[in-house]
């Protein structure tokens, strides 16, 4: 990923140390979370190699940009499909959530995450 390449509404978008209180809230097993509007929080992992963290930022752009468009609907739409698979994959319930499984997929897409309808992750249930 290349700067010039990044459009200029993604670069302002806040990425912050993950500190007491996000560790706290994810249990301390996330690498990252999006919380919008106070921004993207980050582990500081000097272990992790440079393209590993550009992948992990990418994917949180993502849900920078679902939770743009669904605003708190978000966290109410993934906390209840997370409930139900939870039943259904158990340790496999988070990778196959919708919005975990459309940041993946669109990692890196700019022009899709600019142009996104806000309900696009229907069609990754």
């Amino acid at each position: 990923m290349k700067m010039q390449d990044i459009p200029p509404r993604i670069l302002d978008i806040p990425i912050r140390p993950m500190g007491l209180f996000v560790r706290i809230i994810t249990l301390g097993w996330a690498s990252a979370i999006t919380l919008r509007p106070w921004g993207i929080f980050m582990k500081q992992e000097k272990t992790l190699r440079k393209d590993i963290l550009i992948d992990i930022l990418e994917h949180e752009i993502g849900h920078w940009f679902q939770q743009t468009l669904l605003g708190y609907l978000f966290y109410i739409f993934y906390f209840f499909e997370w409930l139900i698979k939870i039943f259904i994959y158990w340790k496999g319930a988070y990778k196959n959530l919708s919005f975990e499984r459309e940041a993946r997929d669109k990692r890196g897409d700019w022009e899709y995450w600019i142009n996104r309808k806000p309900f696009a992750t229907v069609k990754y249930l």
